[in-house]
């Protein structure tokens, strides 16, 4: 038998063990909890974009928020949240959840690119231009050109030419084939009327791509500067059949009207 005292060493020695069993299962269950919180919030999150994607906003939203609730920190939920509230043009929600996305992840450059284009688009240029920047640091290789080109479109809506045409030019130079940038600096090229450059560009993208709406335009434009008639016409003729409802078609409708 026991002494006391010895009896009460080992008792106090097994209640040590049975609390410290106690906290490993609890710190299990905690580990088991958040995972499936996780799990649920990704689950909502895809769910979510994909009813955006389709414009069914209201279920978009119900998705979203359940999203948030079970992760408040999980960016991709708070990223298309901005998303859809940009959308559906409610402008003080879409740059609070931006900002909370990039409070969780200041230097995301999937967020900083999104909330870039979304400032741009409402007149906030230089701020816009700042995050498309910051995107552009922290994108990795070929996907830099992305944010260099937003940069770019956001430059041109500025009126600043030869701001935009620097960052298509290094749009292209991260991504030698990115189509976008290609056609788009042609464009810009034409604006500044450096119609040898934007026709090599021209030539350079119908290599890579079918034809888009602005490729049609622009290559209309240098072959009128060219006096090319016949190539003129034909270009405003595929112009108006492919893509009719276009803004560039309107832009050469309105001219001839």
């Amino acid at each position: 038998m026991f002494r006391k005292p010895t009896l009460k060493v080992v008792t106090l020695m097994l209640h040590g063990s049975l609390l410290l069993c106690s906290c490993q299962g609890g710190l299990q269950d905690s580990r088991t909890s958040r995972a499936k919180k996780l799990e649920i919030a990704n689950i909502n999150t895809q769910l979510g974009i994909s009813y955006m994607q389709n414009q069914r906003y209201d279920d978009a939203e119900d998705k979203l928020t359940r999203a948030i609730k079970k992760d408040p920190r999980n960016i991709d939920a708070l990223n298309a949240m901005a998303l859809l509230k940009s959308r559906t043009n409610q402008k003080e929600l879409a740059n609070y959840y931006f900002r909370r996305a990039l409070k969780s992840e200041p230097n995301n450059p999937i967020v900083n690119n999104n909330y870039g284009q979304y400032l741009c688009s409402n007149s906030s240029f230089a701020q816009g231009i700042n995050y498309l920047k910051t995107a552009s640091e922290n994108y990795k290789k070929n996907a830099k050109s992305i944010a260099f080109f937003n940069a770019g479109i956001c430059a041109k809506m500025m009126g600043e030419l030869d701001m935009a045409i620097s960052y298509m030019e290094q749009a292209i130079n991260k991504s030698p084939n990115y189509v976008n940038g290609i056609v788009e600096l042609s464009s810009l090229m034409v604006m500044k009327q450096d119609y040898q450059q934007a026709a090599n560009l021209l030539e350079r993208f119908n290599k890579l791509s079918m034809p888009t709406s602005l490729s049609l335009y622009t290559g209309y434009l240098i072959s009128k500067k060219k006096g090319q008639t016949n190539e003129s016409k034909r270009l405003r003729i595929l112009l108006k059949n492919l893509f009719p409802f276009s803004k560039e078609n309107l832009k050469l409708k309105n001219l001839s009207e």
